[in-house]
């Protein structure tokens, strides 16, 4: 699924869809630094506990950023829902959609400056159920 998340939001931004509504966290809200070393640096965002369609949402994500790598693997903790959507930021919306028939992966691929920028998301099969196209402020 992909939706516009805005200017502070960033790319992997998650929310929970209910019907057309989408419930969203605010920015994270403390972080934690668990190692800066030469090949790698990790860190723990926490966020403030935030209302879902069912009731409060906690949300932690450990973002970890290897050297070399043009990926980040962030692994999300989330008490008081089991459905969530994640976003990929469109920027200016002028680029290209893409995902895998099974949903593994979506990615948007969008004009700059002389180059093609690419921003995706990938999970496994068994936590992808769809994808979709929705802007949102």
């Amino acid at each position: 699924m992909t939706y516009h998340v805005g200017t502070s939001r960033g790319s992997g931004g998650l929310a929970i869809k209910s019907g057309d509504q989408y419930f969203m966290s605010k920015n994270f809200s403390s972080f934690k630094t668990i190692t800066t070393g030469p090949l790698r640096t990790v860190f723990l965002l926490n966020y403030n506990d935030w209302e879902g369609p069912e009731g409060p949402v906690k949300e932690q994500k450990m973002i970890s950023l290897d050297y070399g790598s043009n990926l980040a693997t962030i692994a999300v903790s989330l008490e008081g829902t089991n459905n969530i959507s994640a976003g990929i930021s469109l920027h200016d919306n002028d680029g290209i959609i893409e995902s895998a028939e099974n949903n593994s992966w979506i990615n948007y691929k969008q004009p700059h400056e002389g180059t093609v920028l690419t921003n995706a998301l990938v999970t496994q099969t068994k936590y992808a159920l769809g994808n979709h196209t929705s802007i949102t402020g």
